[in-house]
């Protein structure tokens, strides 16, 4: 009876998850599609996707998001076009597009890549880009998928996205959130229905053995001291 009812509630609230559902994971690969550019501000970190449509495109309210953000301000210096309101909105949140690891490929910079990890023992990697501080990518070591901070994306490949379907952890919101699109307080039916999805394909991803993108040190991503974050002010420059 669950799995209909997340079904139902999945093909309502977002179409394309829905059709991708639809089509195995293995078929949606061979498909033709256009890439998806994505960079850090400088340019040195350049990347693509090859999937036919992102798995989910969220608005995520979280803390530990929005720290990742702080963070990556914090250390920038002479900042080329970083403005915190263009990664997190008036509620505090962050817009997230989420591709399959398989599907993404860091064609340059892969050297400058830096990892961290907000909460200790977490499979959570916040990714960040280690020439200009921009706050690249999320990703957990469990799931096949790589979140792609939006902002990072090229904005012609990001008009051809479909909007945030949803906006999850709101409980963290800075203010209360709006209707559209969809609020949960935590991370909402149609999220677990992803990760089944993901699951499923995990089976995949794994027996296959495909590289992650990300190249991730031998001791493994630098624990954020998130009381001293707190601590930091950070100058936002809100010129356009």
């Amino acid at each position: 009876v669950l799995l209909p009812a997340m079904a139902a509630e999945l093909k309502n609230t977002f179409p394309s998850l829905h059709s991708s559902l639809e089509t195995p994971l293995l078929l949606r690969q061979k498909q033709v599609a256009l890439p998806c550019r994505f960079s850090c501000k400088c340019k040195r970190i350049r990347g693509r996707t090859m999937a036919v449509k992102p798995v989910y495109r969220i608005l995520c309210a979280c803390d530990d998001c929005r720290d990742f953000v702080r963070y990556s301000f914090s250390h920038a210096k002479n900042p080329p076009n970083l403005h915190y309101d263009d990664y997190v909105d008036p509620y505090g949140s962050i817009d997230v597009v989420s591709f399959y690891k398989n599907d993404v490929v860091i064609c340059e910079g892969e050297d400058l890549i830096e990892t961290y990890s907000m909460v200790k023992g977490s499979g959570y990697v916040r990714i960040m880009a280690g020439c200009c501080s921009t706050p690249l990518f999320s990703s957990h070591s469990l799931l096949p998928t790589l979140e792609i901070l939006a902002p990072n994306i090229d904005p012609e490949d990001l008009m051809r996205i479909e909007k945030p379907c949803h906006r999850i952890m709101t409980k963290f919101a800075l203010f209360p959130a709006p209707k559209t699109p969809t609020p949960s307080s935590g991370f909402g039916l149609w999220y677990w229905s992803v990760i089944l999805q993901q699951l499923f394909c995990c089976c995949h991803y794994y027996t296959k053995r495909n590289r992650d993108p990300v190249p991730y040190s031998k001791d493994g991503p630098v624990l954020v001291d998130r009381a001293r974050l707190k601590k930091v002010k950070i100058m936002f420059d809100d010129a356009k």
